[in-house]
């Protein structure tokens, strides 16, 4: 915390550590675009990062996903350092993505693309976990059982957003970090979206590492907010306890 203005009170947080970045420093050239950012995630824990354009919310989850490699710092999951690890890898160990874009394979089918998703797995495991991690997907978004033959490329702005999100669920993982699911979403597909992330985290035991400019809409569901300018962490505190700081409403969120 570099700014005690805005500093909260550390509150108890319940469940076990699961992730931890520590004084991770990344740059673009030489262009710094985090600077010693710290924060944990726990495990059954919805934990949001909040903050305006280029300050440095997005970088992070691709440092965390292996996408950026950092200079300095430590990432450690499940007790185990993954620090600089490859993207497969970082899958391997239990972390998908949802991207922002979605990155979705657009000429090709639904189904096809849910099945991509568990690349990772080995065939023996595909096998195990194909039938139910598309159940659970379908208990989720019914839609997309009927959407099943259709191109990604046709489907609308919350499907894409829906099928992106049951992409990163097939590859089975404990925690999902996700980069700006609400973008480009209409506030009843928001809604939606935001549902059904506390629905995996509570319902399905799914730590969620949530990347938002949706500020309102996340700290809803979020049980921990870390907010970062000009890639360092400034506030980090309780969700409730952020929501109801006036302080903070005018210095982040124009409230």
């Amino acid at each position: 915390m570099t700014d005690s203005t805005y500093s909260q009170p550390v509150t108890s947080r319940t469940g076990e550590c699961q992730l931890r970045i520590d004084g991770i420093s990344a740059f673009y050239g030489e262009a710094q675009a985090l600077r010693d950012v710290t924060l944990r995630l726990n495990s059954q824990e919805i934990v949001a990062i909040l903050g305006s354009n280029g300050a440095g919310k997005s970088t992070l989850l691709r440092v965390l996903t292996g996408l950026l490699k950092h200079r300095q710092g430590r990432i450690t999951f499940k007790g185990e350092d993954i620090s600089g690890k490859e993207p497969d890898a970082v899958i391997k160990k239990g972390i998908a993505s949802v991207p922002e874009g979605r990155e979705l394979f657009g000429p090709m089918t639904v189904h096809d693309n849910l099945l991509l998703g568990a690349y990772t797995l080995d065939k023996q495991k595909r096998k195990e976990l194909n039938d139910a991690r598309l159940k659970m997907i379908f208990d989720l978004f019914p839609v997309l059982r009927d959407r099943l033959g259709q191109r990604a490329d046709t489907l609308s702005g919350g499907e894409q957003q829906m099928l992106a999100l049951g992409r990163a669920l097939m590859a089975n993982p404990v925690l999902l970090a996700l980069d700006e699911p609400s973008l480009g979403l209409a506030p009843m597909m928001v809604a939606t979206m935001m549902k059904t992330l506390k629905r995996l985290c509570k319902d399905y035991g799914l730590s969620i590492l949530l990347v938002e400019q949706n500020a309102k809409a996340a700290i809803e569901i979020a049980d921990y907010v870390y907010i970062l300018e000009r890639g360092e962490v400034r506030v980090e505190g309780a969700a409730c306890s952020i929501m109801d700081d006036a302080s903070l409403q005018r210095a982040y969120f124009g409230g």
